[in-house]
């Protein structure tokens, strides 16, 4: 799965989730503690004021 021209990184990251029936957050817990990092609160809110 890629980006659509033009897409705002929260908007695909809601397409990934959805893909595998997660919300957003669950999806970024995942990641980030496959990464060993754990503030998962500031990473979305990070994304959320980019997007």
């Amino acid at each position: 799965m890629t980006p659509l021209q033009g897409e705002m990184t929260l908007s695909f990251l809601e397409r990934i989730a959805d893909r595998y029936g997660l919300a957003v957050r669950s999806l970024l817990s995942t990641v980030t503690e496959a990464a060993g990092q754990q503030d998962v609160s500031e990473l979305y809110r990070a994304i959320v004021r980019c997007s």
